[in-house]
């Protein structure tokens, strides 16, 4: 340890007596600093030279929250599929543009907006999430800089994606179905369309667009069986969600 603050003196290592959450921790992060931006990034990330440099231009230019992109580290089809899998909508393509969702993978937060917002769910995994569509309620800007580049590591296999989409998923179903205060009617009729291959269809348009638009259609086509694991994995996921508050909705009297 000694090393280790020598060598990175502007580092500074906390150590929390339990283990948290990854939002729990960055909350944990932003109490031991008084820095007015707030950076946010994962511990398999490997942000590019000019990285700080262009989220910082970009909230100088555009305000509020800036998300930036997140590009796959290896080379190998399967980390491609993965990676496809999961980032394909914060690849580095196109010009800066305004977004829904900013990803803690690579996001810079200026601290009163990170105050307002009541600062990360620490209890969900898709706590940057929640914390977006609170920014989109805000009427808070989120833009995208796709020149703003991290790089991340995968190393998981096709049962970890499977296994992570899945749980993934069915967490944003919870949320989702709770945070626009949907009705049992609402929640079924979610459950259909998700059962049906309609948004597995317009999911996988979606990714095929993003993957052209960032000159990562080799990569598509070469692991696109994984891709649509990842997708089918995460559209269950959702599924179950629905099911279980539709079912805990309907056993209420008068709901």
């Amino acid at each position: 340890m000694e090393a280790w603050t020598r060598d990175f003196q502007g580092v500074r290592f906390i150590h929390n007596a339990s283990r948290l959450l990854p939002h729990g921790a960055r909350n944990l992060g932003a109490q031991h600093t008084r820095a007015r931006l707030l950076v946010f990034t994962d511990p398999d990330i490997y942000p590019r030279p000019d990285w700080l440099e262009r989220l910082t231009a970009a909230h100088r230019e555009f305000g509020g929250v800036i998300a930036g992109a997140i590009e796959c580290h290896d080379g190998s089809w399967l980390d491609r599929g993965v990676h496809l899998a999961k980032f394909d909508s914060w690849l580095p393509a196109g010009l800066p543009r305004s977004t829904l969702i900013a990803a803690t993978g690579n996001m810079l937060c200026p601290r009163d907006i990170f105050e307002k917002m009541g600062r990360f769910p620490a209890e969900h995994m898709l706590g940057d999430t929640l914390f977006s569509w609170k920014l989109v309620r805000e009427e808070v800007p989120i833009t995208f800089e796709p020149r703003a580049v991290v790089e991340h590591d995968h190393r998981s296999g096709p049962g970890n994606l499977l296994r992570e989409r899945f749980q993934r998923g069915r967490e944003f179903g919870e949320l989702r179905s709770r945070w626009e205060g949907w009705s049992a009617g609402r929640i079924v009729l979610q459950l259909g369309l998700t059962l049906l291959p309609f948004r597995l269809t317009k999911h996988l348009l979606r990714t095929a667009a993003n993957a052209f638009r960032a000159r990562a259609g080799l990569a598509l086509m070469t692991a696109f069986p994984v891709v649509v694991a990842g997708a089918t994995a995460w559209l269950a996921g959702e599924a179950r969600a629905y099911a279980e508050a539709a079912a805990v909705m309907w056993k209420r009297p008068g709901e």
